[in-house]
C-alpha cells in the first residue's frame, strides 16, 4: 500500500507547527532564566538543556517546514526544480542544526566523566547508519 502524498503533507505540517510551539516554549524558558541570572555562567548552567533542545527542534522545524512546503506544492502540481532545490538546501541546513542540537543535548545530559565520547559516538553512528543505509 502506498501512502498518499497528502498524508505526508499533513504529517509534516502538524509536526512543523508543533515544533514551532515547542521552540516558543524553550525560548520562553531561556528568556526567563536570562532575566533571573543575566549573561553569567549560572545562566548557561541553568538554561543549557533548553538551549540545546531549542537548537535541535529548530533544525527539525527547518526540515519539516521545507518538506511540508514542497509536499504542498507537489500535491498541487506546482513544484519546480527551483523549489525542490531550495527545499533540499533548507533540509540540509536543518539537518546540520539538528545534529548540533542533538549533540548538545547528549553533551549536557551525559555524565562529565565520560568526556566527549557520548556525543561523538552518537554523531558518528548516526552519520554512518544514515549514510550507510542510503547508499
Amino acid at each position: 500500500m502506498i501512502l498518499p502524498g497528502a498524508f505526508f503533507e499533513a504529517i509534516n505540517g502538524i509536526l512543523a507547527v508543533m515544533f514551532a510551539w515547542v521552540i516558543a516554549w524553550f525560548l520562553y524558558d531561556v528568556i526567563s532564566v536570562f532575566r533571573i541570572y543575566g549573561l553569567r555562567r549560572s545562566f548557561y548552567e541553568e538554561a543549557a538543556a533548553s538551549i540545546a533542545c531549542l537548537i535541535a527542534f529548530a533544525g527539525d522545524l527547518l526540515i519539516r517546514g521545507a518538506v511540508w512546503w514542497l509536499r504542498h506544492l507537489d500535491n498541487d502540481g506546482l513544484a519546480t526544480q527551483a523549489t525542490r532545490g531550495l527545499s533540499l538546501s533548507v533540509v540540509a541546513v536543518g539537518l546540520l542544526v539538528s545534529i548540533v542540537g542533538c549533540a548538545c543535548i547528549i553533551r549536557h545530559l551525559a555524565p562529565n566523566q565520560l568526556g566527549t565520547w557520548p556525543w561523538l559516538l552518537a554523531v558518528a553512528t548516526a552519520l554512518a547508519l544514515g549514510i550507510g543505509f542510503a547508499i
